[in-house]
């Protein structure tokens, strides 16, 4: 079962502003370099636990009051066809996953595109979203491309947007049904930010 990544941290003189940056980073820390590239597509960063391959999680509001989500494997070395159809394995068994976005340091290949392609596609109001895409880093880091959602669950903190150094996050997730709802309300995401424990 994945988890939400409940601390996570990152120095300011190690965020990555360019292809290279990043690359060095994930020389020196995959899995910070794993955060950061959730977090620039606006996903919340997840811990691993058993043979699951997604690094993290992005949401979105659907009419019912429900959330939907997308789910994001990232892959700094090497890449296969393999790693996307692994992917759009674990998300077709998530009723929640309607979506799943695959991150690579690399270009992908045509056969991994075409993997993707054969994912097929999720209609949703009249909109078509394929079931995964595919973005590298230097399309999120440069072109400032994002994976295509409904809508998108994020937080703001203009305190944090304005301090340097390191910050922390707590996410909340609740969804209609769920053990952890006491009044099984909809579906709320929510971000309680901290300062950083002395």
């Amino acid at each position: 079962m994945v988890q939400p990544e409940t601390r996570h941290r990152l120095h300011d003189d190690r965020v990555p502003n360019s292809v290279e940056s990043a690359e060095r980073l994930f020389r020196q820390d995959p899995f910070q370099f794993e955060h950061w590239i959730v977090e620039r597509v606006g996903g919340f960063p997840t811990k691993k636990t058993g043979d699951t391959d997604v690094d993290g999680v992005m949401y979105y509001n659907l009419d019912d009051g429900n959330m939907g989500k997308a789910i994001s494997s990232v892959k700094g070395g090497n890449i296969r066809p393999s790693d996307v159809r692994d992917l759009e394995g674990t998300r077709s068994v998530d009723d929640l996953a309607h979506l799943a976005g695959f991150i690579c340091l690399k270009e992908p290949t045509k056969a991994m595109r075409q993997a993707a392609d054969d994912a097929g596609t999720w209609q949703y109001k009249g909109d078509s979203y394929e079931r995964v895409q595919i973005l590298t880093v230097r399309e999120i880091a440069e072109d400032k491309r994002l994976f295509r959602t409904p809508t998108r669950v994020q937080y703001r903190d203009d305190h944090l947007q304005q301090t340097p150094g390191l910050y922390w996050k707590i996410p909340v997730f609740r969804f209609p049904g769920h053990p952890g709802n006491v009044n099984d309300s909809p579906a709320v995401i929510g971000i309680h930010c901290v300062d950083e424990p002395k």
